[in-house]
């Protein structure tokens, strides 16, 4: 990326997930890619890869998306993509060129990635005509799987669609079945500038307990923000002993000196994604007398997936990011958004005819889109003066 004629580096972004194969949804589709090759523009034939898979992780289903400029065939230069080839591998497939037809043919020639529901393969020709679909159900033990992915963002309209609203996603760039831990797991670690720290609030104006963080992440195409949780108090294992950590510890708005860190700073943040239940479901019998155990109360609750924040590092003070070259990205950020709020709001029109329309109204937080309870953050700084902060909101 560059801001200002300034090169900034991409931060450090890698996320893992080792469970179980749940379910898939696949779509490898033909298309053509200009390519550079040896000074000329050349248009060749290729293939990417989307839809999704799903893993379970600790009984928890952690969707993992497939994108097209990370699983598409070809690089810009027209070597060949090793995570197309390696994808395919995972599910099983050899895949060759037949240069009498010029196109790619899919061989199955392993047993690929058995799921615990149900998963589906459908193969796209460059006409977007359906030539193929392979359908899978369980065999077999599901397959336990390694999907290395970066955390990256994608964007919808609100209900009202007067806003964007945002949502982590996981975009695949590896799939290994061999040498896969027997214990699940899904840890991040991302690297960025703290832009907010925030206590949560529910729909009634109370806090939660929890802390709602923004990072700012730059990346090849210019700056995400992403939202990240953090528990009241956690346990981590540290050289065999489980220490216990507390959100003050990370920041105390009424002890900045001796918080670990505040808006502005730049960090390097590992967690878990994990599944946090909300008005969890509970059974309760206390009568003295019961028939078959005893009536029980119950009540309904949801369970999220969650990007639990539980540790973190300072970056070295040499890379560090420049505070105003990150205040300019994020301008730029807020321009991009808007122009890809309005479009999705003309795009919706088309559909929707005689629908009212709403004005645009986009934040450029995460915020808003991961809350589990729909409270926003709290409408003063937690610095208790918001001229305090380096990006001046």
């Amino acid at each position: 990326m560059t801001i200002n004629d300034v090169e900034v580096r991409q931060a450090e972004n890698n996320e893992v997930t080792v469970g179980v194969v749940s379910e898939y949804d696949i779509r490898v589709a033909e298309c053509t890619r200009e390519c550079e090759i040896d000074g000329e523009t050349k248009r060749i034939n290729s293939a990417w890869i989307g839809g999704s898979i799903i893993v379970e992780v600790n009984g928890n289903a952690i969707r993992h998306s497939f994108r097209y400029l990370d699983t598409i065939r070809h690089k810009k230069n027209g070597d060949e993509n090793k995570i197309f080839k390696g994808i395919m591998t995972a599910l099983g497939y050899d895949v060759t060129y037949n240069s009498q037809t010029k196109k790619l043919e899919y061989n199955k020639v392993g047993e690929g990635l058995i799921p615990k529901v149900e998963g589906k393969i459908t193969f796209v020709d460059v006409n977007k005509n359906v030539t193929n679909t392979d359908e899978f159900k369980r065999t077999a033990e599901p397959t336990r799987v390694k999907v290395s992915s970066k955390l990256s963002l994608n964007e919808a309209l609100n209900k009202d669609q007067s806003d964007l609203v945002f949502y982590n996603e996981l975009p695949v760039s590896y799939i290994s079945t061999t040498n896969v831990s027997d214990t699940d797991s899904a840890i991040f670690t991302v690297e960025g500038v703290i832009k907010d720290i925030v206590d949560e609030y529910d729909n009634n104006g109370g806090t939660t307990g929890r802390y709602l963080i923004d990072l700012v992440v730059p990346n090849f195409f210019g700056v995400d923000v992403f939202n990240f949780v953090m528990l009241d108090k956690w346990n981590n294992n540290i050289d065999g002993e489980e220490v216990e950590f507390t959100k003050e510890m990370f920041y105390n708005a009424n002890d900045t000196e001796n918080s670990f860190c505040k808006a502005g700073d730049t960090v390097k943040l590992s967690g878990d994604i994990e599944g946090h239940s909300f008005g969890s479901v509970a059974t309760v019998s206390d009568a003295k007398k019961t028939f078959g155990g005893g009536a029980k109360s119950v009540r309904s609750g949801f369970t999220r997936i969650e990007w639990t924040v539980k540790s973190g590092d300072f970056v070295e003070d040499s890379e560090q990011y420049d505070l105003e070259i990150i205040k300019k990205a994020l301008e730029e950020r807020e321009i991009t958004l808007d122009n890809h709020y309005k479009q999705r709001l003309e795009d919706f029109k088309a559909m929707n005819t005689g629908k009212t329309e709403s004005k645009p109204s986009v934040k450029g937080s995460a915020n808003g889109g991961t809350s589990p309870f729909g409270g926003s953050a709290p409408k003063s700084s937690p610095f208790g003066n918001a001229k305090k902060s380096p990006f001046g909101w």
